[in-house]
């Protein structure tokens, strides 16, 4: 049995390295929609980099190539230059667009 905290901790989940943890960016694009996705292409980003409003910046859907590869180079260059990211790639068809790490 489980009894309900009287305080949350809202940064139990978060990294240790708090608003230095540098996070992901993937996109993937498929000319034939698979059955179990609902778009062509999808960018994640895995970073803490959060809008005004709080919303992770650069997470969608996309029915166009163009607009998600421009979408994902722009949001790349934006998270390299802030200094919050360790890993990105970009896959069109299951083939390696692009990719970049962070030197170790």
């Amino acid at each position: 049995m489980f009894r309900g905290a009287n305080q949350v901790n809202k940064n139990l989940l978060q990294s240790a390295l708090g608003d230095k943890w540098r996070g992901f960016l993937y996109a993937d694009w498929e000319d034939k929609v698979p059955d179990w996705q609902t778009s062509n292409g999808t960018i994640f980003n895995e970073t803490n980099l959060c809008s005004p409003t709080g919303q992770l910046v650069g997470n969608g859907k996309y029915s166009d190539w163009e607009t998600l590869e421009q979408d994902y180079y722009q949001l790349f260059n934006d998270l390299k230059n802030k200094n919050v990211i360790r890993f990105s790639q970009l896959k069109k068809n299951n083939k390696v667009i692009h990719s970049w790490s962070l030197q170790k």
